[in-house]
């Protein structure tokens, strides 16, 4: 068997690996989290039409959005930052991605998605001390949403 085919097949297996486990566990599982986010990079290159990639980057960000939720309500704060930059990234990478492809019919979609996320971020504010510097990394959340909603005024 060649190396090509034989690497193609780890590759498979680690893919499939991925799949079966919900995201949230990959945070303690390091290079098994690096290889969930190559995988959502390669499917989001691989999305033939505009439309689809702003499809798949909703579907990421209610997925970091999800995240955030799940870290906040566990009390797993230690994880904030990490989630927090991955969910303002998302949304910063939709916003360019929908102003420079000029996705006039994503802009409301796009916009009722940022309210609703700004909506559910506040009341997660209370489950942090008003001292903890991790708080400061959802309040940033918040923050970045309304940047990204005058953003998407350009469309």
């Amino acid at each position: 068997m060649s190396y090509i085919k034989l690497g193609t097949i780890i590759v498979l297996i680690l893919v499939l690996i991925v799949q079966l486990f919900p995201t949230s566990i990959y945070q303690n599982l390091g290079p098994l989290y690096r290889i969930k986010r190559l995988q959502e990079k390669t499917i989001l290159e691989m999305k033939s039409s505009p439309q689809a990639k702003a499809d798949y980057l909703l579907y990421l960000l209610e997925q970091r959005a999800n995240e955030i939720q799940y870290l906040v309500l566990s009390r797993n704060f230690q994880y904030t930052l990490e989630s927090s930059l991955r969910y303002s990234s998302t949304a910063g990478q939709l916003t360019e991605f929908a102003v420079q492809t000029n996705l006039k019919n994503y802009k409301q979609i796009i916009l009722d998605r940022f309210s609703d996320h700004k909506t559910k971020f506040k009341p997660f504010l209370d489950h942090y001390p008003m001292d903890n510097t991790e708080r400061k990394y959802l309040e940033d959340d918040i923050n970045y949403l309304v940047i990204y909603t005058e953003q998407l005024s350009k469309i």
